[in-house]
């Protein structure tokens, strides 16, 4: 039997060809790598590529989720972590879900910045998180800075856009939107929801608060809300007169809910007097 027409080729040429050695065609994948370095109790949740340190080399960012000792309605608790050389190195283990995890540069430095969101306690509050990652040139390790954190909001919402239209102006960069419900003491739901924009001031070195909505408020709960929210903002003399107004509404209505708003109304006008 003759084998004339059948090109043999030996298996090392093949490999040299493909680019790849012997122990490549046995890798293991990137998630069975990051499996294999986790606690028996944790699982992996988000994972981001980027260069956030300006080396040019992709670093990988992962979160990972506690699951023991949960019960079924309770989010995990999640902790950000540096997966690199077979290693897992925490950043921040500081408790709450995290349900987002993006590396996008945001304040235009040419280095990606790790943003991510937490979400837990009893009010299902939302902080975002936005790290810068340097890199020790001496020990090549990476040190993490917060470089913006947002208060806790109700219910909040997330969203980076870019060329928004913040106060009129059109914003080349990217813009952070921070959205959520106030949650004034003794308010009734619904509460009044609200969207504030943020973007990065270069002259500062910080993000900076361009733009607030806020809903039209349709009920003495929400009247209120806005009133507890002039005083968070130093207008005293604002939220007053929203009180005063309030207060004569609430007094003729006649109705459950109109009496706690009074009461609320009421405590409130006397911590600004």
């Amino acid at each position: 039997m003759k084998f004339s027409n059948i090109l043999v080729i030996p298996v090392v040429f093949i490999l040299f060809l493909t680019g790849s050695g012997a122990g490549d065609l046995y890798a293991k994948p990137l998630d069975e790598k990051i499996f294999e370095c986790l606690d028996k109790d944790d699982q992996l949740g988000f994972t981001a590529f980027g260069d956030i340190d300006g080396d040019k080399i992709d670093d990988i960012i992962i979160s990972v989720d506690k699951t023991s000792e949960i019960s079924m309605e309770a989010a995990p608790e999640s902790k950000l972590a540096l997966f690199s050389g077979e290693k897992i190195k925490v950043i921040d283990a500081s408790g709450g879900y995290i349900e987002k995890l993006e590396l996008i540069d945001i304040d235009g430095c040419g280095n990606k910045e790790i943003i991510f969101i937490r979400r837990g306690g009893m009010k299902n509050l939302m902080e975002v998180f936005v790290l810068k990652a340097e890199k020790n040139k001496d020990s090549g390790e990476k040190n993490f800075k917060v470089f913006f954190k947002s208060d806790g909001v109700v219910e909040g919402k997330f969203d980076i856009i870019k060329s928004a239209d913040t106060g009129g102006k059109v914003n080349d960069g990217l813009t952070m939107i921070i959205g959520g419900y106030l949650d004034a003491p003794g308010a009734i739901a619904p509460h009044l929801e609200f969207s504030h924009f943020y973007v990065f001031d270069k002259s500062s070195s910080k993000f900076k608060l361009v733009k607030k909505n806020y809903e039209r408020p349709e009920t003495l709960s929400q009247e209120y809300e806005m009133a507890y929210l002039n005083i968070l903002e130093n207008n005293r003399d604002g939220a007053a007169k929203r009180l005063k107004r309030i207060i004569n509404s609430a007094k003729t209505a006649k109705s459950e809910d109109s009496a706690d708003i009074l009461k609320a109304c009421e405590e409130l006008m006397a911590k600004i007097k």
